[in-house]
């Protein structure tokens, strides 16, 4: 014998969902409880609305992830500088360099340690001062590719 929670609001909530009626399910919302709310915001994460979900989500890791599919650079950023995690920080670097904010791009690539990324940035923008900077950090880090890779362009070029 199985015995399975199936809480009502949250049934009428879907449904409501799925009638795409948002405004009688931003009401049944109020009494559904927490524990459910990470249950909810894959269910609208796999019906397409990100945007609802990323507003009702508790996980930080699921809340990220919606910030960045829905292009939310500002709120990404405040969320990866939450995780502290070097995967975040680098999403967030890549969300940054397709909006065309290189700066901000270059900020989290630095946090992240994404040495890699910050060759190709600086390269691809022909920033002297920030291949010296990534050849003294990846001779540190003994990452000798990168440090190898800097030198050299600036030596040559």
């Amino acid at each position: 014998m199985y015995s399975y929670e199936l809480l009502q609001p949250v049934l009428h909530y879907q449904q409501a969902v799925l009638e795409q009626d948002f405004n009688r399910a931003d009401d049944l919302f109020k009494n559904i409880p927490s524990s459910a709310h990470l249950k909810l915001a894959k269910f609208l994460e796999i019906n397409e609305y990100k945007d609802h979900a990323y507003r009702i989500t508790p996980d930080p890791a699921h809340k990220l992830s919606l910030a960045i599919e829905l292009a939310l650079l500002d709120d990404a950023l405040e969320l990866a500088k939450a995780s502290g995690k070097a995967s975040s920080w680098k999403q967030v670097g890549d969300l940054a360099l397709t909006k065309g904010y290189f700066d901000v791009a270059e900020k989290c690539f630095k946090e992240g340690k994404d040495l890699s990324s910050l060759f190709l940035l600086y390269t691809a923008t022909s920033n002297r001062e920030g291949l010296k900077e990534l050849q003294e950090i990846a001779l540190t880090e003994g990452i000798m590719n990168i440090a190898f890779l800097s030198n050299y362009l600036l030596v040559h070029y």
